[in-house]
């Protein structure tokens, strides 16, 4: 009969124990950094809603605030990616809700569409080995502080041979947990004849890691001392000490912040006289790709390295010549 409730069980000790159970299982089907990901759309959704609407009532989310609610973030300049990262989130959240999920409407397929094709394409040139090495002299001139010079340089060399993204090394404000990122603990080195050969990173706080397994990023040493990222690691351990905590700490033991590093860079590349909005945080990740492809790395050994699920991986292989005519 319509609008008689459905029909439940009686609560009794084991399914509250179960209740507990499910809970649990359900906060950990995505991974933490999607998690974290996630806890900022909806903070972005719920500030819009506050601004727009006067309300408090965020979910379920009615289709015309959605559409509005992307509209504002393309207004925002906000990225295509970002746009449908924050769709994702509340969509998550009107499922685990059970409320309609107007996500894969029509119209706003429409709206997205429309969105990708005005807005501006991603123009973030790869950092290749070349101007790595220029970064690495850059430092020199551009940072006073010993400490920091050295925690930059393995910050670098890292971030291209691992396949770093940038926010795996670095958190974007004091609020975000410190244990999101790696950890010295998530580094260990191999060691031959007394000299390290090489280094593994065990990350297991990655984008996309929905299950939570750890993946091992193997990195050999170069053998030469200027520009070898595991010589550049250990150097830098020496002036860290050994404290738990970020692998990648200022003086004080805090994770270093994101604003911080893209400051740093910025002065680097302008000490160089190279173009700061071409070249961003990401632009190591993107030169990783872009040099093993020249390198005629194969396809499945660059999608593993980067640890990415699709086809998205090709989209970061840009040939610099290549790349700036399609743009």
């Amino acid at each position: 009969m319509a609008g008689r409730r459905p029909f439940q069980h009686s609560i009794t000790p084991a399914s509250r124990q179960l209740d507990l159970v499910t809970s649990h299982l359900l906060k950990t089907a995505i991974a933490p950094s999607t998690k974290t990901t996630y806890r900022r759309a909806i903070q972005v959704y719920s500030n819009f809603v506050q601004e727009v609407y006067n309300s408090t009532q965020y979910f379920p989310t009615p289709l015309s605030t959605l559409l509005n609610f992307v509209s504002h973030l393309f207004e925002k300049s906000a990225a295509p990616a970002t746009i449908a990262t924050y769709i994702s989130a509340l969509s998550f959240v009107n499922k685990m809700l059970g409320a309609c999920d107007y996500t894969s409407s029509f119209i706003l397929k429409k709206l997205l569409v429309s969105i990708q094709r005005t807005s501006r394409p991603d123009c973030r040139l790869p950092i290749t080995r070349d101007i790595l090495q220029k970064l690495l002299s850059a430092i020199k001139s551009t940072v006073s502080s010993r400490y920091v010079r050295h925690m930059l340089k393995a910050m670098y060399l890292l971030a291209f041979h691992a396949f770093l993204r940038i926010g795996e090394i670095t958190i974007r404000s004091a609020s975000q947990s410190p244990a999101s990122v790696l950890q010295l603990s998530d580094v260990q080195f191999s060691i031959a004849q007394k000299r390290a050969t090489s280094l593994t990173i065990t990350i297991t706080h990655f984008k996309g890691n929905t299950s939570g397994k750890p993946f091992h990023i193997r990195v050999p040493a170069n053998g030469t001392r200027q520009y070898c990222p595991v010589q550049a690691l250990l150097e830098f351990l020496q002036l860290r000490g050994t404290s738990p905590g970020p692998l990648f700490a200022m003086g004080d033991g805090k994770a270093v912040k994101r604003q911080f590093f893209s400051t740093l860079l910025r002065q680097s590349l302008t000490f160089l006289n190279m173009d700061c909005s071409v070249y961003k945080a990401h632009s190591f990740r993107i030169g990783a790709a872009t040099t093993m492809a020249l390198n005629s790395i194969d396809e499945n050994s660059i999608q593993r390295m980067g640890r990415w699920k699709t086809n998205a991986f090709k989209r970061y292989i840009r040939i610099p010549c290549l790349f700036s005519k399609l743009s």
